[in-house]
């Protein structure tokens, strides 16, 4: 019926919009017509630019890399634990290179629970990976690990890869009034060359954040999930 309407008058609006036709200048389209004439596809029941669609699968491809190898460092790290066929295990993690691991790695090291050589093991693999992958994780467990050795260790992979965010956060906890300040100050990181050279830079500069301990508690929480 709607279409025996148009035909007789094609420019009746209430025919049109009830077959899905839009106005564009002077001529009638359909959606399909409108969204494909400027370059748009369908895609999940939606239009999209074919770079996003592309993105979109290639988010997707990497989200579903990471899961896979996530689980599988996991099964190494287990194999390794449990003496199943540790040196393949060994073997096999010890030839990651890609940052993608980052993140399965940092959970790891973030697990205290975990054995002390299995978190060194990880702590040492992402010192394989480029720079700054982990530093949520390394600048909380470098601020309140149990064990000294890993914190200090967090320290050093923060330092080769220069985080200025780490930086920041550290000076703006031992300019704070709290116990994570007393903790950092006790632990020597007010002498640390790094922290030291920056606070020269920036002309004996106070940093004043009213939120450094937030910022901490951020990291900790994020490094923790």
């Amino acid at each position: 019926h709607l279409k025996e309407v148009i035909a007789l008058a094609p420019d009746h609006e209430a025919a049109r919009a009830a077959l899905g036709y839009l106005r564009v200048g002077s001529a009638w389209m359909t959606q399909e017509e409108f969204f494909t004439s400027r370059g748009y596809v369908p895609s999940g029941g939606q239009w999209k630019l074919p770079q996003h669609v592309e993105l979109e699968a290639a988010e997707r491809a990497r989200e579903l890399a990471e899961k896979r190898l996530r689980a599988d460092i996991r099964n190494w790290i287990e194999q390794i634990v449990k003496g199943r066929n540790g040196e393949e295990a060994s073997r096999r993690l010890n030839a990651i290179r890609v940052p993608l691991a980052a993140p399965a790695l940092a959970e790891i090291l973030s697990d205290d629970e975990q054995p002390k050589d299995v978190r060194l093991m990880c702590l040492d693999l992402l010192g394989k990976l480029p720079p700054g992958l982990a530093n949520a994780h390394l600048i909380a467990l470098s601020i309140d690990d149990k064990d000294a050795e890993i914190r200090d260790k967090c320290l050093d992979e923060l330092t080769r890869g220069g985080s200025s965010t780490a930086v920041d956060v550290y000076i703006a906890l031992l300019a704070s009034k709290d116990k994570v300040s007393g903790l950092l100050k006790d632990a020597g990181f007010e002498r640390l060359p790094l922290i030291k050279a920056i606070k020269e830079l920036r002309g004996g500069t106070k940093v004043t954040d009213q939120n450094a301990e937030a910022k901490y508690k951020s990291l900790e929480r994020y490094s923790k999930n």
